[in-house]
């Protein structure tokens, strides 16, 4: 009999802790947010990613928010094997939800493989429908008469998802560009000539595809030019 009370007791602490674990790791107002839109959730799912050491909480989260915004073929199932892929779930679903409203089309797929590459994923997106200004550190360039031209170069880019994985970035683009200036400076006669010739410049920048195999397309060029004397180098 005592052997029984005992056992008894064991199984009630048991059934105690298991309660507690459930209610403590099972963000069951998430749980009810996902059922209340109509989205298959099975709880023993919900549970199922508690006891494997997976937070689900950034998972539902994410799902919820993918599904108001009419991103219905996101599943539970996709956000968990990119959480286990060591992915930010809720980057993914926020740069997809931004380019939805973009009209930007962005897959699943894509934005997970931005993602898992190092890259953050919700900035492609942004730079994708908002370019960005990015400059390059002085340049000193030189003329045929051997006077030295302060250049700074500021480009205007728009970031390029077909090209996101494996592209080269920002520091490849901007090296590019002060190397393409420093040689086609270097074909002007004068510091005169070069000043009377900036479009000249730009345009033949622009024609040379310097954002081939980056994570850039380049929209604009504007350079800013000075003799050596007046910069003080």
């Amino acid at each position: 009999m005592a052997v029984l009370y005992i056992l008894g007791i064991a199984v009630f602490v048991a059934f105690i802790v298991g309660v507690f674990y459930i209610l403590v790791s099972v963000p069951f107002s998430l749980w009810f947010s996902a059922k209340n839109l109509g989205i298959s959730v099975p709880f023993r799912k919900v549970l199922l990613l508690s006891m494997h050491n997976t937070a689900p909480e950034p998972i539902l989260k994410s799902l919820i928010e993918a599904h108001k915004a009419g991103l219905k073929q996101v599943t539970l199932d996709d956000l968990e094997a990119h959480y286990l892929s060591e992915g930010n779930v809720e980057k993914v679903i926020h740069a997809m939800v931004a380019a939805s409203k973009s009209g930007f089309d962005l897959s699943f797929e894509k934005a997970t493989s931005i993602d898992l590459s190092g890259r953050d994923v919700l900035d492609v997106v942004q730079t994708t429908i908002h370019p960005k200004v990015i400059r390059t550190k002085p340049i000193a360039a030189y003329t045929k008469d051997e006077i030295q031209v302060n250049v700074n170069a500021e480009i205007t880019v728009r970031t390029n998802p077909d090209r996101i994985v494996g592209g080269a970035g920002e520091d490849t683009l901007l090296a590019r560009v002060s190397e393409s200036v420093i040689k086609i400076i270097g074909g002007y006669d004068s510091y005169q000539e070069v000043v009377g010739h900036i479009d000249d410049i730009v345009n033949e920048l622009m024609s040379q595809h310097l954002d081939s195999t980056t994570v850039y397309d380049i929209m604009h060029i504007n350079l800013f030019m000075q003799k050596a004397d007046v910069w003080g180098a």
